[in-house]
């Protein structure tokens, strides 16, 4: 017997219903219920269902219409066929989707919730004799383009309802491809005490969302258009975290009263009901929620940064990439255009034989997925074409891989070296050390001790002393001052690293620089000219004899 996972035609999907699933389902029957898999409870019975196309929805060769009297297409909303076949009894007769059914998507379609359907039994006699009239009929037939087993289960150890999609496609070329998914979900929210610490966090957050956008608002109103208008990229984040958080309060308020009522309502027939039990409204709740939530951690990690750049070398790094954001830009899509090149010649040379390249969009991924190594799958195009295969991969390593990267790391040091630069000529960014430094200062301050005070500003003005002796002495450097002469002359005007710098002890230390440049020039020139006229002595000497 077939596994699930290698099912490629419709007698072994019957094979797998009736012998698999079905043995499976009624195996740990207890009286009105079954236990899967020893600990878990069937909610509701199973559905089988499946889709069809009408007849004739495709077009073929004239030359082949002796072999093929009809055709059907791939799945599509508008050539679903929904008129009764068969026996034209229950299973035979399609029925509408449910006002909660959620538009499933496989590899060759998007399939809604209606269909014809066969719902499962709690007795399983009743089960096998549904399933052999359906298999016997040939229920499962041309037309057939997807046949569903959904079902759910629930794990009181786990406190998960887990609801369960398995998936067979029948494709127009032949064959079956399997699929499944499954979705967890907490069907009872607060059944410990650390749900109950999850519930007061996400009170908190509640009241702490309504509180500043409230705050918000009333900023707004007073400011109008001037706060927005200063700093753009900052509001604009804070609005984004404020409706985001909104959001996803309102998606946890939302599961939280569908689930209540989903438990008042089906509390008596939920585990005991013979009918089968859709999910899908709660499971999208969850999606929504679980995104939202996503989406709310990504802007507060990047609001984070606004905090990180209080410190130096976050704020140096941040700072370079603003710093060389064009050159970036243009080298990205420099690069993404080559990648796009390589795909599309990758479409052409190995066709249909590598997976990872079947679509441009797939193809794109997996040449970025090469810059972390991801070149797993080397023998399929070495197997499609060996002669291209090691040739196309060289070649993209070489100019891509090497290439680019080498651009991008050489634009991240231009743009930090840019960035310390700027910083030097520049510091009043106020970084975290200044800012304890200032909470320190208050601190004392507040309990009186005012000599430390005085102590702290006097090491404040001893490192800025400090750093413009340490600038001073930088630049006579550049200008080929060796230490032993930036020495003398800082000990002839009394220069002493941490003492105050006055401006006019820096200008008459400039004077000097740039006469001793002047006179190094005028030097060094004099020698020039003494070194031409003793050559053109020797030359006269020499024609004078």
């Amino acid at each position: 017997m077939k596994k699930f996972e290698d099912i490629r035609s419709p007698d072994q999907i019957w094979e797998f219903t009736t012998g698999v699933f079905t043995k499976l389902l009624y195996r740990g029957v207890s009286g009105n219920q079954s236990k899967i898999l020893a600990e878990n409870i069937l909610v509701g019975v199973p559905r089988m269902r499946q889709l069809r196309v009408k007849m004739n929805t495709c077009e073929q060769a004239a030359l082949f219409d002796e072999f093929y009297k009809t055709c059907f297409d791939y799945f599509r909303e508008e050539i679903e066929d929904k008129e009764p076949f068969g026996l034209k009894t229950d299973s035979w007769i399609y029925k509408e989707p449910d006002a909660n059914e959620r538009i499933y998507h496989g590899h060759f379609g998007a399939y809604d919730g209606g269909g014809y359907q066969f719902e499962f039994s709690r007795n399983s006699r009743e089960t096998w004799k549904g399933l052999r009239e359906l298999q016997d009929n040939v229920w499962i037939r041309y037309g057939t383009r997807a046949v569903f087993l959904d079902f759910a289960i629930y794990s009181a150890n786990a406190n998960l309802l887990c609801v369960v999609k398995l998936l067979f496609e029948l494709i127009p070329t032949g064959g079956v491809i399997s699929s499944s998914r499954l979705f967890a979900l907490k069907l009872f929210l607060f059944s410990s005490l650390a749900d109950y610490l999850v519930l007061i966090c996400e009170l908190v957050f509640l009241f702490l969302t309504i509180y500043l956008i409230f705050l918000a608002v009333v900023r707004a109103c007073k400011s109008k258009r001037n706060t927005f208008r200063k700093n753009k990229k900052s509001k604009l984040l804070d609005y984004s975290i404020l409706a985001m958080s909104l959001l996803a309060s309102s998606a946890g308020l939302t599961r939280y009263v569908v689930l209540t009522q989903f438990q008042m309502k089906h509390k008596a027939d939920l585990v005991n009901s013979t009918a089968y039990r859709n999910f899908d409204f709660m499971i999208q709740l969850q999606k929504y929620f679980c995104h939202a939530r996503c989406a709310l951690l990504v802007a507060l990690l990047i609001k984070m940064l606004t905090f990180l750049s209080l410190f130096k070398s976050v704020n140096l790094i941040l700072s370079a990439f603003g710093k060389v954001k064009s050159e970036l830009v243009t080298v990205t899509i420099m690069m993404f255009a080559i990648m796009t090149g390589f795909v599309v010649f990758g479409l052409i040379v190995f066709g249909d034989h590598v997976v990872q390249l079947y679509s441009v969009w797939s193809g794109l991924f997996t040449m970025l997925s090469l810059h972390v190594g991801g070149l797993y799958f080397y023998e399929e195009p070495e197997y499609a074409s060996p002669k291209w295969a090691p040739i196309y991969f060289s070649a993209y390593i070489l100019l891509v891989k090497i290439m680019y990267c080498n651009a991008f790391v050489a634009l991240m040091i231009y743009g930090y070296d840019k960035a310390v630069k700027a910083s030097v000529e520049d510091p009043s960014p106020h970084f975290i050390i200044r800012q304890v430094d200032a909470i320190f200062k208050f601190f004392l301050a507040k309990i009186k001790r005012y000599d430390l005070v005085r102590l702290r500003e006097m090491d404040e003005i001893i490192r800025k002393n400090a750093a413009d002796y340490d600038a001073l002495q930088l630049i006579l450097r550049k200008h080929g001052w060796t230490t032993l002469e930036i020495n003398l002359v800082f000990k002839k005007y009394g220069v002493v690293r941490g003492d105050d710098l006055s401006i006019e002890t820096m200008s008459e230390i400039y004077d000097d620089a740039h006469a001793r440049n002047q006179l190094f020039i005028e030097s060094d020139s004099h020698f020039r000219i003494a070194a031409e006229m003793e050559k053109v002595e020797k030359i006269n000497c020499l024609f004078g004899e």
